[in-house]
């Protein structure tokens, strides 16, 4: 998948505008939206830290 393609899944399945505003949620939902964006649509950790600057430890976390 490349990072186009991410950032759209990311924009469009979490309704942000830009993928790093994924850091101003609340840890309960922005939590959700990760396990989906890696269970659901196959994005990897690598992947989803570098498009959402979201610490590569709190996304294997979940």
């Amino acid at each position: 998948l490349t990072d186009e393609n991410a950032q759209k899944i990311i924009k469009d399945h979490c309704h942000v505008y830009h993928a790093l505003d994924l850091q101003r949620f609340d840890a309960n939902k922005r939590n959700l939206y990760l396990k989906d964006l890696k269970e659901v649509y196959g994005l990897s950790i690598r992947q989803i830290e570098r498009l959402t600057g979201i610490c590569r430890g709190i996304i294997q976390r979940v």
